[in-house]
């Protein structure tokens, strides 16, 4: 799942549990995040505007 764009209210969808989860939900877990934020100059790519718009829908 590294690299990937999600919506921090639904999380990504883990196929090893069948669900969607949040970095540091599962046990022994370390996953890390990122938050994403235009105004501060990160880049819009095709998949994260789709993220946005779905967000602001």
């Amino acid at each position: 799942m590294h690299g990937k764009p999600f919506l921090l209210s639904e999380g990504l969808y883990d196929s090893a549990v069948g669900r969607k989860v949040l970095p540091g939900e599962l046990v022994a877990c370390q996953c890390e995040y990122r938050a994403f934020v235009p105004e501060f100059g990160d880049t819009v790519t095709p998949e994260i505007q789709k993220l946005l718009e779905r967000a602001n829908a």
